[in-house]
This record gives structure tokens, C-alpha cells and sequence, in this order.
């Protein structure tokens, strides 16, 4: 299906992956991780032309419109204030999955129109996060961690649908969050397949078992709706592991967002937001995408990207007495992307306070040290400071 190219290459340390995504990280490159991405983007670049979109594909963007029973409908787009919106892809709905899943993508992106600007935040699947445990996933261990749980991220998503994950985010990085935006990759399957295909360019030769077995070759290739999402979802056979896997999805989001914008394809919008309107929910209302196409769309043209860096290491819990790997951000990369996210909806700075971070600074204190780039082990400490313990895996 795809062509070209032969071997993986040299295995890159973490040290020197840190390297080069640090180097990116302000750099031209756009880091697009969420599947529906391409959406917001031409609320924000297309004006005139989506606005007329809008209003012939209303009954199918009604159809999106999903509130949360537990939060209030935010106004801040209908005011024209800087706002959020968690955008979350789920590993769901694609290549046979039926189940609700984890969050396989989130980014916490942020919209001021009086600066004139959107940053999004890549935040990595697998980083260590403190996550508010339902009653329905509690047991007697997680009682006396006051009904909190150190695990990844996108558990957040599996425990508690969507409200727990934007609760997660806020409170780990102390940043509110307005709307959401979730789609699931079924999607992406239906947008690439009524665009006529994508283009990208393969890094290297890899096949892809867990999603069906499909090939790729180093080189340009033209991929299906199918071939798309097995490309954006292989992870295991990247040496770069989940930060190789942000790339090719990055990929794969611009190549849909080019092809979208371009003059063949303007015609097709109606009949792609029809055939993915099931498989997308958002709690923005009609007016408030007429609003941003109207009121915010300089402020697509200003965008910026980033990510929170975490370091590799393995955790101990009761189910993964070896370790389960996950990615822990230090407690200067926290602040600095809480930092980051509060100037850019015009909010003060304020000192980050979270579990993660009391226990990254006790594990600290035990020798773990951040950015080593060599194998170490994290612990999890109980509240009293000094004694380790082992909790379950949610």
C-alpha cells in the first residue's frame, strides 16, 4: 500500500529525543494530535466560505452537540473572551473497537482573541497523573490514597468518560478548561476516504500488527482512510515509542488539513461533516462555531505549539510489580506549561501544586534524577512523606 524504504535506523536514546522535541518545540512545525483537528483549524482559516458552510451543514453540526450533565455550558465565545477547549481523540471506534477505550490523544488547546492567538499543548498519553477515582473503581487501597490514583492519563478517560478527563487536566495543571471537542477514529478513516486519500512522507519500513497487519515503505505514499489510521496509531515498532507516533499523527492531520483547504476539495466539506458528524461531540453550539468562525479567525493565523516532555521510567504497582512504563514530567516542566497555558488565556501565574509534583520531589530526594536518560524506577510514596507504597493499578 505505501512504498519505499528499507530499516528502521539507529535506536534514539531518550536524552537525544528530548533533544530534538525541545529544538521543535517553538520551531514552524504544528504538533496535531487530535483527530478532528482539522475542524477547528477551518473554523479559524477559511472566513467567508465556512460561514456559508456552516449554515447549509447546520443540521449535522446540531447533531455534534453534546453537553455535560455535570458542567455548566461555558459563555466564552459568545462573550469573545480567550478561552479553552480540551481536544480529545479516542481509541475507539476504528479498526473494530467498540468499547469506550482510553484517550489516546489529548490536547489542551487555548484561543485568545485579543492577542490574536492559539496555543495547543500536546499532552503525552502516558504521562503520570493524579486522577479522581469513581466510587465504581474503589477499593479499600484506593480509600486510603483519599480516593485519588497515580496512573496515565488517558485512564481518566476509560474510568470517567469525558468529565474526568478535563477535571484531570485541570487539576494537574492548574488550568480551567471551557469546551471540549472528542472525536473518535472512525473518523479519521471517513475524512481521509471522502478527501480521496493522503500523502505523507514514510520515515521508515515498519508493519503494523496491532492494527491489522498493514505495511508501510520508507518514501511517499498515498494512504486510504484504513492505512491513515494504522499509520497514526502504530507505536510499538517506532523507536521513538509515543513521541515517534505524535510525529506521523502530525503528519497525517496537516496532509488532511492541506488537502481540505485546497480547491478540489472545498466541495466536499458538506458531505465529510455529514458522514462524521455521529462519530464527533462537542459541547460548542452552533452559534459559538458561527462566532469563531466571524470573531476568532485572526487568531488562527497566529498558532503555536507544545508539549509536556516526560521522562521514561517505570512505576511499580500492585498488578505491575516490575514496573509499568509511563512518562513523568519534572516539576520545572509542569509549572512551565501551567505557566504557559494560564498567560495565554490573559490569567496570573500561580505556583503548581499537585501529587505528581510531591512525589517527583521525594523521589528526588531518593536519587531519581530527571533528564539522566538512563533506566530508573519511581516510586509512589503515601501521605505521610517516607513510606513507600504499592497501589493498585485502576
Amino acid at each position: 500500500m505505501a512504498n519505499q524504504f528499507r530499516g528502521e535506523g539507529p535506536r534514539v536514546s531518550r536524552t537525544e529525543t528530548k533533544k530534538r522535541e525541545k529544538e521543535k518545540r517553538n520551531g514552524k512545525n504544528v504538533i496535531l494530535r487530535v483527530i478532528g483537528l482539522f475542524f477547528v483549524l477551518t473554523l479559524f482559516v477559511s472566513g467567508a466560505y465556512v460561514l456559508r458552510l456552516l449554515s447549509q451543514t447546520q443540521n449535522a453540526l446540531n447533531n455534534t452537540y453534546s453537553p455535560l450533565s455535570s458542567k455548566d455550558v461555558s459563555k466564552k465565545i459568545s462573550e469573545k473572551k480567550p478561552f479553552s477547549i480540551l481536544l480529545v481523540g479516542a481509541d475507539t471506534g476504528g479498526l473494530g473497537r467498540t468499547d469506550r477505550g482510553n484517550s489516546d490523544t489529548l490536547i489542551l488547546t487555548t484561543v485568545n482573541p485579543k492577542k490574536n492567538k492559539v496555543k495547543m499543548i500536546s499532552i503525552p498519553r502516558d504521562t503520570l497523573a493524579e486522577i479522581e477515582v469513581p466510587q465504581s473503581y474503589q477499593n479499600s487501597e484506593t480509600s486510603q490514597l483519599d480516593g485519588y490514583a497515580l496512573q496515565k492519563i488517558n485512564s481518566a478517560y476509560s474510568m470517567g468518560g469525558l468529565p474526568l478527563s478535563m477535571k484531570t487536566v485541570e487539576k494537574n495543571l492548574n488550568v480551567p478548561i471551557d469546551y471540549y471537542m472528542m472525536v473518535n477514529f472512525s473518523s479519521l478513516q471517513k475524512i481521509v476516504d471522502g478527501i480521496g486519500g493522503i500523502d505523507v512522507d514514510v520515515p521508515f519500513t515498519f508493519t503494523s500488527p496491532a492494527t491489522g497487519g498493514q505495511h508501510f515503505e520508507k518514501g511517499k505514499a498515498h494512504l486510504n482512510g484504513e492505512y491513515a489510521l494504522a499509520y497514526s496509531r502504530m507505536r510499538h515498532e517506532d523507536p521513538q515509542g509515543d513521541y515517534g507516533r505524535q510525529k506521523r499523527q502530525r503528519q497525517v492531520i496537516q496532509a488532511i488539513v492541506k488537502k481540505l483547504l485546497s480547491a478540489n476539495t472545498l466541495t466536499k466539506y458538506q458531505k465529510i461533516l455529514n458522514s462524521v458528524s455521529g462519530s464527533m461531540k462537542t459541547d460548542l453550539t452552533f452559534d459559538d462555531m458561527t462566532t469563531l468562525a466571524q470573531s476568532y479567525r485572526s487568531a488562527g493565523k497566529h498558532m503555536d505549539s507544545d508539549f509536556i516532555q516526560g521522562n521514561s521510567t517505570s512505576v511499580i504497582y500492585e498488578k505491575y510489580p516490575s514496573g509499568l512504563s509511563v512518562e513523568v514530567p519534572s516539576n520545572e516542566e509542569l509549572q512551565r506549561v501551567s505557566d504557559e497555558a494560564r498567560t495565554s488565556l490573559g490569567m496570573k501565574k500561580e505556583t503548581l501544586k499537585t501529587e505528581v509534583m510531591r512525589q517527583n520531589k521525594l523521589n528526588e530526594q531518593n536519587g531519581f534524577v530527571f533528564g539522566s536518560g538512563v533506566d530508573q524506577v519511581y516510586k509512589l510514596y503515601s501521605k505521610d512523606y517516607d513510606t513507600q507504597v504499592s497501589v493498585p493499578y485502576i
